[in-house]
């Protein structure tokens, strides 16, 4: 009976770390999926009280979701050209900036990498 216990221990110290291996790769791998998933939820909550304003309103509630997404896409794509067009802005300018930096510290200054080299 003892060989029939130590067996099955060994048995469970392969099979128990095999199983956290599995289950680990396998939230890792569902980290983009889970991520789409709790964005889309977010979404929707943020959608379903204009919906259902839009239905109070006696607007049909396939055209009120269509409206509110129109809505949606819209918002993301306005704040997407800010948020692109303020990043070209700053990295356009990023090069003209370096030298006010350069004078205003001295000339033998580091700036960049070599700061951190300790020269």
């Amino acid at each position: 009976m003892t060989d029939q216990n130590s067996s099955h221990r060994g048995m469970l110290l392969l099979v128990i770390p095999a199983a956290l291996v599995i289950i680990i790769y396998g939230i890792n791998q569902a980290q983009s999926v889970v991520a789409l998933f709790l964005v889309s939820v977010f979404l929707a909550l943020l959608g379903t009280p204009p919906v259902l304003w839009l239905e109070r309103k006696r607007v049909p509630s396939f055209l009120a979701v269509m409206i509110v997404m129109a809505g949606m896409i819209a918002l993301l794509f306005i704040i997407g050209g800010v948020v692109g067009a303020s990043l070209s802005t700053f990295s356009d300018a990023l090069p003209f900036s370096e030298t006010p930096a350069r004078i205003s510290l001295g000339a033998q200054a580091p700036v960049g990498k070599q700061a951190y080299r300790g020269h």
